[in-house]
């Protein structure tokens, strides 16, 4: 926490959600571009391979941006919390539950990739406006609240 105290910064919410943007951009692109250009290798079907991953790419940017939103800490900022982990655990089955249901909503669209690129496009468009939701709650709690560290 001492970065968010000693640092010569006047935004922290900035600097935070730059954090995040880093890591989405840093850890997340890369994957899907990686798992993309296998498929590609693999299949030979720009169609099918957008079909299998826009759906699955919408679903984790939500996640991401809903646990952001959910749990508006710096890193290392406050004072361990007892039953952090059990709360950690049960926000990650929580996320579970949307997560077999897209698995089985996109099976049972695997023959209509027409039908799963628009509800990837949905989803990515739902993870954008969650995205805007999750920097306004950072700006605004990271703007009013203490540091704990």
């Amino acid at each position: 926490s001492w970065v968010f105290h000693a640092a010569p910064l006047r935004h922290f919410d900035r600097f935070y959600s730059g954090v995040l943007w880093g890591v989405t951009y840093g850890l997340v692109l890369p994957s899907v571009l990686l798992l993309a250009a296998t498929l590609l290798v693999a299949w030979r079907d720009p169609l099918h391979v957008a079909a299998h991953l826009a759906l699955p790419v919408g679903l984790a940017l939500f996640a991401f941006a809903l646990s952001a939103a959910l749990d508006v800490a710096p890193p290392f900022s406050r004072e361990p919390r007892p039953h952090a982990r059990s709360q950690q655990m049960v926000l990650s089955m929580l996320l579970m539950i949307p997560t077999g249901v897209v698995a089985f909503g996109h099976y049972h669209l695997r023959h209509r990739p027409s039908l799963l690129l628009v509800a990837g496009g949905c989803s990515i468009a739902v993870a954008l406006l969650a995205w805007t939701f999750a920097g306004r709650s950072i700006r605004s709690t990271l703007l009013t609240r203490p540091f704990e560290g």
